[in-house]
């Protein structure tokens, strides 16, 4: 079975869902009320940044493959600037 390549958006995505839920499971512990448009802002805005951040990444890469970058490194040959 061989392994996937590692994406760091899922992993903060759902880091962000579980701190949503830990907030609201400490505040009950606590007795604390929750103002869900905080909450609400707070998960969309993360989202949001999220999903900036991915979109630049995804250009990024595109931009990496299309000068050729990840060619040289898959045929063995140094990259410029290199020893």
């Amino acid at each position: 079975m061989s392994r996937h390549p590692f994406d760091i958006v899922p992993l903060l995505v759902g880091a962000l869902f579980v701190a949503v839920g830990l907030t609201y499971v400490l505040a009950d512990v606590q007795d604390v009320p929750v103002h869900e448009g905080v909450v609400a802002v707070a998960l969309l805005g993360g989202l949001g940044l999220l999903a900036f951040a991915a979109t630049l990444r995804s250009v990024l890469r595109a931009a990496r493959r299309r000068s050729g970058a990840t060619e040289s490194v898959s045929e063995g040959q140094d990259l410029p600037g290199t020893p």
